[in-house]
């Protein structure tokens, strides 16, 4: 019952800020009750999610391996499916971009056959469309996140749908689109802390950090004081988390361009005096920072990669009805 219980609250654990105590209460269930059972099957691919976000890369694929043989020895399809994408997690985060690749293919044609379709299978298409951008093809990774986008907007999903905010963001600036970036990843903020996401928020921070540094759209010059308040909350919000970044060079490229860029700008002193004033922001604080909208992007005009108005932004955010 305790693996069950802690397994179905996934996404409280993963989603609203509660990383370490699901990684408590499932790390207990799972030495109290080792025997093959279906609970046992969904508790190991969940603690495996944790531990990824966690940046405890090891643990992870130990528990991922577990439930994907017991998976295969008993015939339990959805938990192999399960396995395996968050397989393809532990490789994004290890910077093995082709295996990630071919995990997250694996993983969609296994819910595909299943008829699952919620939102860690849209998680799994955004991931998938990271990966392809992480590994330059910027075409197929945008295609997959518009895939993302659409299935969101059509099914009215703001969770997943914030993280493809920040894929396209990411996108975005990759292409010099610097005010749909700005906008795209304010509205990853706004929707991640609505729902205490705090991997997510941390994520668009890191991105806006960046955008700080770029000339807005008048011309006037990048805020690199700012760039690095920003990055000094995001210092703090890491250690709530895990691992900064996942310990990933692909996620990290980001907050490394950030970092360059304010030492190349500013005095060490001018910099270590705005990054410790970014660390003495509370949640609610950074978060209004971050939505300040002086280069001209409203937090609630996301647009998708096609224009339209992203209906996430229109909605207050709800719990949907999840795995």
């Amino acid at each position: 019952m305790a693996l069950f219980l802690a397994g179905t609250l996934w996404y409280f654990w993963v989603g609203c800020g509660h990383l370490g105590e699901g990684r408590v209460w499932l790390d207990r269930a799972l030495e109290l009750a080792p025997e093959p059972t279906e609970a046992r099957a969904k508790a190991l691919w969940v603690t495996g999610y944790l531990s990824i976000l966690q940046g405890d890369r090891l643990h992870a694929l130990r528990l991922l391996e577990e439930c994907r043989r017991q998976a295969l020895d008993t015939g339990d399809d959805r938990a192999l499916a399960y396995a395996v994408h968050r397989q393809g997690c532990a490789a994004l985060i290890a910077d093995d971009l082709d295996r990630a690749v071919a995990l997250f293919d694996e993983a969609l044609w296994h819910y595909d056959q299943l008829g699952e379709l919620n939102s860690n299978v849209l998680m799994g298409m955004f991931e998938l469309g990271l990966a392809h951008t992480f590994r330059g093809d910027a075409a197929t990774g945008a295609a997959w996140i518009g895939k993302v986008l659409d299935e969101c907007e059509r099914f009215g999903e703001r969770w997943a749908y914030a993280y493809g905010l920040f894929a396209s963001a990411y996108a975005a600036w990759a292409v010099n689109d610097l005010g749909q970036a700005r906008v795209r990843a304010r509205e990853c903020v706004r929707l991640n802390h609505a729902f205490r996401d705090l991997v997510g928020l941390v994520l668009g921070v890191e991105l806006l950090a960046l955008l700080a540094t770029e000339p807005e759209q008048d011309g006037t010059p990048g805020d690199l004081r700012e760039a690095a308040t920003l990055q000094g909350a995001a210092h703090t919000l890491w250690r709530s988390v895990g691992e900064p970044l996942f310990g990933s060079d692909s996620f990290n490229a980001a907050h490394e361009a950030c970092a360059r860029r304010v030492r190349a700008g500013l005095s060490k002193a001018e910099a270590a005096e705005a990054f410790r004033r970014g660390t003495t922001l509370d949640l609610d604080e950074l978060v209004a920072r971050a939505l300040d909208r002086r280069s001209g992007g409203q937090a609630g005009e996301a647009q998708r990669p096609h224009g339209r108005t992203a209906v996430g932004a229109l909605r207050e955010p709800l719990a949907g009805q999840r795995e």
